[in-house]
């Protein structure tokens, strides 16, 4: 499947891989505006959803910690 530019799926899979990991653009950057947006957007709800999966694991261990010492 090809994309506006020629780009195929896997471009556009690994470009959103290398944006939730933050690992950052070496080889592939956004040009237009929109693309920047997307980028942006993908990478900030990554950091979201890490800081509310680790809270959440958190949470759970210390309410288990509690519960066995009572």
């Amino acid at each position: 499947m090809q994309g506006l530019g020629g780009e195929t799926r896997l471009t556009f899979i690994y470009y959103s891989f290398i944006t939730i990991t933050t690992l950052g653009y070496g080889d592939i950057t956004p040009l237009t505006d929109v693309a920047r947006s997307f980028a942006i957007t993908e990478a900030v709800i990554g950091q979201i959803y890490l800081v509310l999966l680790v809270a959440r694991l958190v949470g759970i261990h210390i309410a288990q910690s509690t519960s066995k010492e009572s």
